[in-house]
């Protein structure tokens, strides 16, 4: 930031920490961020799922998010997938029936104990993207297309794994040899 400053560049540094909360599990490993929160010279960004200590929550703004209901989760699905999803277009119509499907599977997922600390709106959203990108305009979302998306944001599956039949088998979607659509 003083290099900036000196050189006359309008530029501001933001220092951006993406869990934050995992390092805290090591002993006071963050404790050298007090005096930079104290005397800040440059913005600081923190994510985390947890909640910090009293030293660094009192040097902060904490800003909590609610768990999304499966109302704002179809509408946020729908947003991605579509710029006007309560009129989409005519070849859009089964994706975006197919994605309120998806969307009580990934509500599933997440109340599931082995995967509820584990996946977060984000995989979701990105997996959302995902099918948006590689979706053909013909086409309907195909098993394969759900798979593959499943191994890119939801850190890999097999057909046979539980995420699979979550999103698959219990949709009404069948995996096959030949990968393709078995509705």
């Amino acid at each position: 930031q003083e290099s900036h400053e000196r050189n006359g560049l309008p530029i501001n540094c933001v220092v951006f920490m993406d869990e934050a909360g995992l390092p805290e599990e090591s002993h006071e490993s963050l404790k050298v961020l007090h005096y930079f929160l104290d005397q800040p010279q440059v913005a600081f960004v923190a994510i985390t799922n947890r909640i910090l200590d009293a030293a660094k929550t009192n040097r902060a703004i904490s800003l909590f998010r609610p768990i999304t209901g499966e109302d704002d989760l179809r509408t946020l699905a729908y947003g991605c997938m579509c710029r006007d999803y309560k009129n989409p277009p005519t070849h859009l119509r089964t994706s975006m029936n197919r994605l309120s499907q998806f969307c009580s599977a990934y509500i599933e997922v997440i109340q599931d104990s082995r995967f509820s600390s584990f996946f977060g709106l984000r995989d979701f959203i990105h997996f959302i993207h995902y099918l948006r990108r590689h979706r053909s305009s013909e086409q309907d979302i195909t098993p394969q297309l759900v798979l593959e998306a499943l191994e890119r944001n939801f850190n890999g599956v097999e057909p046979e794994d539980v995420l699979a039949s979550i999103f698959l088998s219990k949709r009404g979607l069948c995996f096959s040899e030949d990968h393709g659509s078995d509705l």
